[in-house]
């Protein structure tokens, strides 16, 4: 635009064209990245992880940070809601590394998360198990703050073989 207001003090004229259309085949208005940028980060950030996605794209010559990796994945959750989970696995998940933590909880059955809680609090993790009657077997780790959202809900205790605590509720 600055070139355009020099050019009109000197009396000369300038016809801007704007060539840019919306594709929403190839990416989303707005986006910074493709739909086929997107695909292999989300497939190969599903199956290691964070920081190794962030490796192996790099290699690939598609570089990827493992924050947008991350990001990613979240996006995937909020569109592929699991219905109905029968035995969930609850563990904390770093927002921001070693600042701030949330609460993943993912389906042990059909092997996908189920939520993303933005809050590490036993409270919040009450109040999601409340909210779903369905939920038979609650698998927690070692953690000590997720004992007590488990005493909300009426659970039996029980062991994993992986020495996981692990809670089953009472019908």
């Amino acid at each position: 635009m600055r070139l355009a207001a020099e050019l009109a003090r000197y009396g000369l004229s300038i016809r801007i064209i704007d060539t840019a259309s919306h594709l929403p085949d190839v990416a989303h208005p707005h986006a910074r990245r493709t739909h086929r940028m997107t695909e292999p980060t989300r497939l190969i950030g599903y199956s290691v992880g964070g920081r190794p996605t962030e490796r192996i794209l790099g290699q690939l010559g598609l570089p990827q940070s493992d924050d947008t990796v991350l990001r990613s994945l979240k996006e995937t959750i909020s569109i592929r809601r699991i219905k109905s989970p029968r035995v969930v696995g609850i563990d904390d998940w770093s927002c921001l590394k070693g600042r701030r933590y949330g609460t993943v909880i993912v389906d042990l059955e059909r092997r996908g998360v189920v939520d993303v809680l933005p809050e590490h609090s036993a409270d919040a993790t009450a109040d999601w198990l409340s909210r779903r009657p369905e939920i038979g077997i609650v698998s927690r780790d070692r953690c000590g703050l997720y004992a007590h959202g488990r005493r909300v809900v009426p659970l039996r205790r029980g062991r994993s073989r992986t020495g996981s605590t692990c809670w089953t509720i009472c019908a």
